[in-house]
């Protein structure tokens, strides 16, 4: 009889957007089931193999009457499904998944997937971090096992005395499919184009990426236009005003231009891929442009330095130093030679540390690791 895996995610879309390759290879081998805030017409039509469930979940609320709601409605859940393994994605999903592991008369493993920690944690608010620390140590077992996307996120919960030498394993992301963003060489057109992809946050660096545009000397800035990507997400504690974004716009030279599902077409259109964020798990978006060959610039922040060998496949500056952004941003527009050895560059090191593939493999393996440990 196939053993039971069920995911706990609090955002479907997010699910499809870094998990359903990992949710389909394991569909192969194990009953898989879903647990998320709605379920998805779309994707139970066309993988009706992986079963859903919805749960009433807010990734931004801190109200306890909710959560208190929410312990229980995935208890139910939980109790009629009867897993042998729960994969819990981002934070609330691994404190109240583990809970009910914890707690519950049947053996039940747990996978937390570490995806970044979250603003209650990296915040700057004392109480919220105390709090967030407390439920991680009383509602998380030591016999968890954890896929971390970088060491720093380790370290956290390492310092918690979650981690121990054996229930951790640090992977390459969520991947990103070789095939589906082939290398390819920068298009010929007027303008040279930088382009960011992801949300429109002030902890993503956009509003230092703006600044550092207008810092560019006036050669640069007759060369080159800035192309944003995304939507603003107004539940996110750092998120601009969309009055606030239009009002940095310079018609020909600083572009918003809203959500687009063309990510790849994005990617192949642009000359340089700018990710000035202040924290990330594994960038995608970065790793996505890595695939496709293009020269990144980025933070040194947790995450985001991951992606760049400081000048060999991009630069690396300081979190919010936009002075150093926009020196940079004028190197590589200056230099066509050296944008397309990076590009080069990027793509030689995706293939060594994020392909899909890879990513896939870890995770599977670390499904039959932990199912195969007997209590």
């Amino acid at each position: 009889m196939k053993k039971k895996i069920t995911y706990f995610v609090n955002d479907i879309s997010f699910f499809k957007n870094h998990f359903l390759p990992v949710a389909l290879r394991a569909a192969e081998q194990f009953k898989v089931s879903i647990i998320s805030d709605k379920v998805d017409l779309e994707l139970e039509n066309q993988y009706p193999e992986l079963k859903q469930y919805s749960i009433s979940i807010k990734r931004s609320s801190v109200n306890p009457f909710s959560d208190f709601l929410l312990f229980f409605g995935l208890r139910k859940l939980l109790n009629q499904i009867k897993p042998d393994l729960i994969h819990n994605i981002t934070i609330k999903p691994i404190l109240y998944g583990s809970l009910f592991s914890k707690f519950s008369n049947r053996k039940i493993k747990t996978i937390n997937s570490v995806t970044g920690l979250g603003y209650a944690i990296t915040n700057n608010h004392l109480l919220i971090k105390t709090i967030m620390k407390s439920l991680i140590r009383i509602f998380v077992s030591k016999e968890s096992y954890f896929l971390f996307l970088n060491r720093h996120d380790k370290k956290f919960y390492e310092d918690l005395g979650k981690v121990t030498i054996q229930n951790f394993k640090i992977i390459g992301g969520s991947g990103v499919d070789e095939k589906e963003f082939p290398f390819t060489k920068p298009l010929k057109k007027g303008k040279i184009e930088i382009v960011y992809t992801g949300r429109i946050l002030k902890d993503k660096g956009v509003i230092d990426l703006i600044k550092a545009m207008k810092l560019l000397d006036d050669e640069s800035k007759k060369d080159v236009v800035l192309k944003l990507y995304g939507t603003i997400d107004i539940k996110n504690p750092t998120h601009i005003k969309e009055e606030e974004l239009k009002s940095q716009l310079i018609r020909g030279f600083i572009k918003w231009e809203g959500f687009t599902s063309e990510v790849k077409r994005i990617l192949e259109s642009a000359d340089i891929y700018c990710l000035p964020s202040y924290r990330e798990g594994l960038p995608k978006s970065s790793i996505e442009a890595m695939a496709i060959g293009r020269p990144i610039i980025t933070t040194n922040a947790p995450g985001c330095e991951d992606t760049v060998q400081d000048g060999y496949n991009g630069y690396k500056i300081e979190a919010g130093d936009v002075e150093a952004l926009s020196k940079k941003l004028n190197e590589l527009i200056k230099n066509k030679q050296l944008r397309i050895q990076m590009g080069e560059n990027s793509r030689k090191l995706f293939l060594r540390n994020f392909t899909l593939e890879k990513v896939i493999s870890q995770i599977v393996e670390s499904y039959n690791s932990v199912l195969s440990i007997t209590c």
